[in-house]
């Protein structure tokens, strides 16, 4: 078996092994504010049977605006001395066939976006980085405003609270850019919220 391994490889060499029918969005000037402020840490992967990227599609079309911007390549990223930007990739990944290629670049985001978010842990952490800023993290100071809002018996102004004989109320979402949250319990007396099992 084949260990994957990390290869500098161009930046236009990516671009051109993009999957063609990648079904993601990508939010571009958080990834270059991430850049920014952490360097290129989280690697694109690229399918050795097929040749095509499984994973980084939005990171590599960041790093192509960057540089089509004159910008400097983030911490992690080299520059060749004909000028092309050399990106970590991962290699040594290989798929049984297409279809478990395509599947696999759709389960490599959407498990990520099914695990959402443990409200609790995450306002509390929300919190003590507060003082460093939240520039290239995709939440701002409005959305933690908004989960501690979450923990308060008061709604914010203009919401209304469900009613207190009505424990099934459709589940509310705490929505910060393309990042969705599901709330699935309410308390019906304090209107607590949370998600997971139900204890």
């Amino acid at each position: 078996m084949t260990m994957p391994r990390l290869e500098p490889t161009p930046l236009s060499d990516c671009l051109a092994k993009a999957h063609p029918k990648n079904p993601k969005e990508h939010d571009i000037p958080s990834l270059i504010a991430s850049f920014a402020r952490f360097g290129f840490v989280a690697f694109p992967t690229i399918d050795e049977n097929t040749d095509v990227m499984v994973a980084g599609h939005g990171r590599c079309e960041a790093l192509s605006q960057m540089k089509s911007s004159g910008a400097s390549p983030p911490r992690g990223v080299s520059v060749r001395d004909d000028g092309e930007w050399m990106v970590p990739v991962t290699r040594g990944v290989s798929f049984a066939s297409e279809a478990e290629r395509d599947a696999y670049v759709v389960a490599d985001n959407q498990m990520t976006i099914a695990g959402g978010w443990n409200l609790d842990r995450l306002t509390s952490l929300l919190e003590e980085i507060r003082p460093t800023g939240f520039d290239g993290m995709g939440f701002g100071a409005v959305d933690l405003d908004s989960l501690l809002g979450r923990f308060t018996s008061e709604p914010p102004p203009g919401e209304q609270p469900p009613p207190e004989d009505d424990p099934d109320a459709p589940p509310e979402k705490f929505v910060s850019h393309d990042i969705t949250v599901e709330t699935t319990y309410r308390c019906p007396k304090c209107s607590y919220e949370w998600s997971g099992k139900a204890k």
